[in-house]
């Protein structure tokens, strides 16, 4: 959905926000609560023993997944509703100092969306010898119940922490969702294809933070029946692993339904012989063709048969060149804007017929009538408008159409008085019904408007009301906000909050009912896909609205930083402050959390990603560099989460961050080592680059290692396929690494009389750009073109 960079003009991609400030400072870490390497052990178990059946499957996955081992399903799990004291609770939790029990009534007396939380005590360790200490969570739908177990999970280790055991308002509070969905949308078709593993990781950790919509989006990465091109080595879902992601989800409360394409982004399956005489462009489907429609019906059954859900996502965006290739030619020119209306109409024609809830993305009806698929056509055109009411006279005309008896048709039946005379006041009469202009977008189809990029909310105001007012109904759109994770290395945290926190705030305020976060992988899905979620939790924070039961005289409520920290902590077992600092890697130019709050369009830099892809013979880019700290900017990064790295005990997902911990490492010795080494050589100074060539081994060494862990954590997360990209990428990297080292060591030991590399000055490609550059690989491996256009 977002736009890949190598499909975008140069000066898109250097368009990114040139507003971050100049302060090189990382964000601040904490200290860590536990000794490095220590172990931690959480004091309190929380057993869930009263819950109705339909919990009973997602609470034993939760039980399986408790990042702390501190929640279970007690032997006295009774699906009857009633507690059998005399039941014995589970061994595993006989080490806790504390126990904490859960009842789990649905009340359907609650509004959807509404949960309560009662504890049987203030205090938990007044509890008598012979009671227990209670917590009762009423609630409507599956989801509010598993949030409320993720909320209990976080007062848990923060009394753990703390050593208080006051739970007077983090266990007595009521909470409505300020939403009907929230959901995550997971990237599955640029090379990372996550496995069932890692889903089912991710639906128990959407559960616990109350998230009850899943998006797969699957360009051709699920298998078609009689097509065996979709999925061809790239790692294509089979049916059955479809149904078990389905099954997963509602176990947990979560709904999931497919995200697919049914015109553009279609380029992976297009690109093979098989599908040439359907496809308008190389990316586009041909439209009107009854060979395509054809295969339309397949995908459609084949995506949709898996799930239990009526929804599906149709995709429809950044179809770029539509009816302007074998389209015009087959069928002569048409506006592509109509030729797109003709299209959406027949697929939710087609999905319709199976009995589906079809939603689109919303970009190409802004874009086409504007002549351009640019960001700016999006969200600075107005809409595509609906038909204009009829004039008078016209025959479309929705007005009644009244006859006095005497005008009346011959054939028309007169009624009459019952003395049998005919009544003298106009009738209306029935006539043909006329032929009326159809919508734009049909009735059932809903919008999706997606945006990643605004930092004011008026800015989401006004194109949410655009939205509603496109539609036939004037129902508002689903919105579609992001987790920064593509074409990076590590989720952009502070940025992903900045832009959220408008957009949320303009979606409450515009009354839209449905929101999710997409996860995009575009340019190799290079991404450690569990750095999106504290943006996950950023989102489920401002989703849910709670007040306590009642409040203390001295009650101060705790900031939503502080909140989410331990929500983080205790849902997702990570290190809030040191994923920041991670985060960090690309924020050399400013820190994305301060990025300016105005009407423009922002991008976060990828900073860390071009610099380590970077041609090291070349150094084509090194000129950006100039002014910044770049060694001591990575050193401090590298020294900090290599601590966060050993705090595993206590926080088990931060042993991701050895990823960026080495990634840091190799970006302290990297960048401006052959700008270095250049200097030397046009100095004559051999001492110099002796000094550089053990440099430059010293960076082979650590790259060789960031190859291994990053190759190794990118295979626990997804399926083989893809990960060749990642292998090429990395063994380019390094062979060239070697080719330095090799053209430095035969100029010193006079095998070579020259560097020709090194006599080419490099320049400073985007002057007023510095590092804030969003590049893909191919535009930061080499200024050749032949990697594709960059």
């Amino acid at each position: 959905m977002s736009f890949p960079m190598s499909s975008m003009s140069t000066d898109d991609q250097i368009t990114v926000d040139m507003t971050l400030g100049d302060s090189q400072a990382l964000p601040e870490a904490d200290a860590i609560n536990q000794d490095e390497g220590a172990p931690f052990r959480q004091s309190i178990s929380i057993i869930a023993n009263v819950f109705p059946p339909d919990l009973a499957p997602g609470l034993a996955q939760i039980e399986r997944t408790s990042p702390h081992n501190n929640f279970f399903v007690g032997s006295a799990g009774n699906t009857d509703m009633t507690v059998d004291d005399s039941a014995q609770e589970p061994e595993k939790s006989s080490s806790s100092e504390v126990q904490w029990f859960l009842r789990l009534n649905q009340s359907h007396e609650y509004p959807v969306g509404y949960s309560s939380v009662r504890s049987s005590h203030q205090r938990f360790r007044e509890v008598p010898v012979t009671g227990r200490f209670e917590i009762e969570i009423r609630y409507n739908r599956k989801i509010e119940a598993f949030r409320s177990i993720g909320r209990v999970l976080t007062a848990a280790y923060d009394a753990h922490l703390s050593g208080s055991d006051d739970m007077s308002t983090s266990l007595n509070y009521d909470e409505r969702a300020e939403f009907d969905s929230l959901g995550i949308m997971l990237d599955c078709s640029r090379c990372a294809v996550p496995n069932i593993t890692t889903i089912s990781t991710i639906l128990v950790r959407c559960a616990l933070l109350g998230f009850n919509t899943l998006q797969l989006y699957t360009e051709d990465t699920y298998q078609v029946k009689g097509e065996p091109f979709f999925g061809y080595f790239r790692g294509g879902y089979t049916e059955a692993e479809l149904s078990e992601v389905d099954r997963l989800g509602y176990e947990l409360g979560i709904e999931v339904f497919p995200n697919i394409q049914m015109l553009g982004h279609m380029g992976q399956v297009l690109q093979w012989p098989r599908f040439y005489n359907i496809r308008d462009n190389s990316e586009v489907l041909l439209p009107s063709d009854p060979q395509a429609f054809q295969l339309i019906r397949s995908m459609l059954h084949s995506a949709t048969s898996p799930f239990r859900s009526k929804k599906i996502h149709l995709g429809m965006d950044e179809a770029a060149g539509v009816g302007e290739g074998r389209y015009r030619q087959i069928y002569g020119y048409k506006e592509p804007v109509e030729v797109f209306k003709e299209h959406l109409r027949n697929v939710v024609n087609e999905v319709e017929a199976i009995g589906r809830e079809p939603l689109v993305w919303s970009d190409m009806l802004f874009c086409l009538p504007a002549g351009s698929t640019s960001l700016s056509s999006y969200y600075d055109s107005p809409p595509i408008t609906l038909p204009a009411p009829a004039p008078a006279g016209d025959p479309h005309s929705l007005t009644p159409v009244r006859f006095s008896a005497s005008e009346l048709p011959p054939t028309a039946v007169r009624p009459s008085t019952p003395g049998g005379s005919s009544l003298p006041t106009p009738l209306p009469v029935a006539l043909p019904t006329p032929t009326l202009p159809e919508p734009i977008i049909p009735r059932s189809c809903q919008l999706v408007y997606w945006d990643y990029y605004h930092t004011h909310n008026q800015t989401y105001a006004r194109k949410l009301r655009e939205h509603r007012s496109m539609h036939p109904t004037g129902r508002a759109p689903w919105f579609a906000g992001a987790a920064w994770t593509w074409s990076r290395f590590w989720c952009a945290q502070g940025f992903g909050e900045k832009v959220g926190t408008a957009a949320v705030r303009a979606c409450k305020e515009e009354g839209v009912r449905d929101v999710f976060v997409t996860c995009w992988g575009d340019d190799g899905g290079e991404c450690e896909l569990f750095s999106a979620l504290p943006t996950l939790v950023f989102w489920s924070r401002h989703a849910y609205t709670s007040s306590p039961s009642s409040l203390p005289p001295d009650y101060t409520a705790p900031d939503d930083r502080t909140v989410m920290r331990s929500i983080f902590a205790a849902v997702c077992g990570g290190d809030w402050d040191a994923f920041a600092v991670a985060s960090a890697v690309d924020e050399l130019g400013g820190r994305g959390v301060d990025v300016v709050e105005d009407g423009g369009t922002h991008f976060m830099a990828n900073t860390s990603k071009w610099m380590l892809w970077m041609d090291p013979v070349y150094g084509f880019l090194d000129a950006q560099l100039e002014g910044y700290d770049v060694q001591g900017y990575y050193q401090q990064i590298h020294q900090s989460l290599a601590k966060s790295v050993l705090a595993t005990s206590q926080f088990p997902l931060n042993a991701v961050l050895a990823f960026p911990s080495q990634l840091s490492l190799v970006l302290s010795i990297k960048p401006l080592l052959r700008r270095d080494l250049a200097r030397a050589y046009a100095a004559g100074d051999r001492e110099a680059m002796e000094r550089g060539l053990q440099r430059a081994k010293w960076c082979r060494e650590e790259a060789e290692r960031l190859r291994e862990v990053h190759l190794g954590q990118w295979g626990e997360r997804n399926k083989v396929f893809g990960g060749e990209i990642l292998e090429f990428r990395h063994a380019a990297l390094l062979s060239r690494l070697s080719t330095l080292i090799s053209r430095v060591s035969s100029f010193l030991s006079g095998r070579s009389p020259s560097i020709p590399e090194f006599e080419v000055e490099p320049q400073r490609l985007w002057p007023d750009a510095g590092v804030n550059l969003l590049l893909d690989y191919a535009r930061a491996m080499t200024p050749c073109r032949a990697m594709g256009q960059g």
